[in-house]
């Protein structure tokens, strides 16, 4: 990955992970019915922004944040990302367009971090300026097959209320909804497509399900199976290696 920009050295960097945070822009309410709504304030306002961690010598990692402080200095606070590894340099999520540069800036600065006796770390935030964003892919909602460890069950709408004299009172709602919780292995492809069909398909609306693999009751024995209409509350994704990603997300269903 090579940077470049005003009062920056031009540099390449080679030792460094990320780790993509997209945040869509939606505030989600939960209406007296059970279900959520979305306030969707347009893709135009969605933020994808990547947690960017350098490693190499002190001499190496001093040199870097030199440059950052060189580009603030020169008063732009904005810099390029270009010559990106086809695959495993998709800081911003495997949906965005590598191939031409990336405008950006960095909206978080960490501190460096001595891991070994000469090996060093330092952490920023950095946030995708451009306007239009370059996206690739094609919307498209993936098989999906859960790693262990997911969660999956009703909430219950009821309030029991103890009083001084130790008389209960039960308060229903009888307006549970299920919630899914659970990390999920994507191809490169899949990942690419289903990244589209999250931000620009659904975004707020109805996502129909006809299967999780492995999981026969996603929200728990009393709501029944399949098909599923879920809303996706929230998601978040990080790449496993060159081929595969994981994606972690929160489904509610639709009553």
């Amino acid at each position: 990955m090579r940077v470049t920009g005003i009062d920056i050295v031009q540099f390449d960097v080679l030792r460094f992970n990320a780790k993509p945070k997209t945040e869509i822009a939606l505030n989600w309410v939960q209406t007296a019915d059970g279900n959520y709504k979305a306030v969707d304030r347009g893709a135009t306002n969605d933020v994808y922004q990547s947690e960017v961690t350098f490693y190499g010598t002190e001499t190496e990692i001093n040199d870097i944040i030199d440059e950052f402080e060189a580009n603030r200095s020169g008063g732009t606070n904005y810099f390029t990302l270009s010559q990106f590894n086809t695959i495993d340099d998709q800081i911003f999520g495997a949906d965005i367009f590598y191939t031409l540069g990336l405008d950006v800036t960095i909206v978080k600065w960490g501190k460096r971090k001595q891991k070994q006796f000469k090996s060093f770390t330092w952490s920023c935030t950095m946030q995708l300026i451009e306007d239009p964003y370059p996206y690739s892919g094609t919307p498209t909602l993936p098989t999906l097959k859960p790693i262990i460890g997911y969660r999956g069950d009703s909430t219950w709408t009821i309030k029991k209320l103890d009083t001084y004299d130790n008389t209960l009172t039960y308060v229903d709602h009888e307006k549970d909804v299920g919630i899914f919780e659970g990390t999920f292995v994507l191809n490169q492809t899949d990942m690419k497509n289903f990244r589209r069909y999250l931000l620009s398909t659904i975004r707020g609306g109805d996502m129909v399900i006809s299967d999780i693999s492995g999981v026969t009751y996603p929200f728990g024995t009393k709501r029944g199976g399949y098909p599923i209409t879920v809303k996706v509350l929230d998601f978040e994704d990080e790449l496993m290696d060159i081929n595969y990603w994981r994606i972690k997300m929160k489904l509610a269903e639709v009553v």
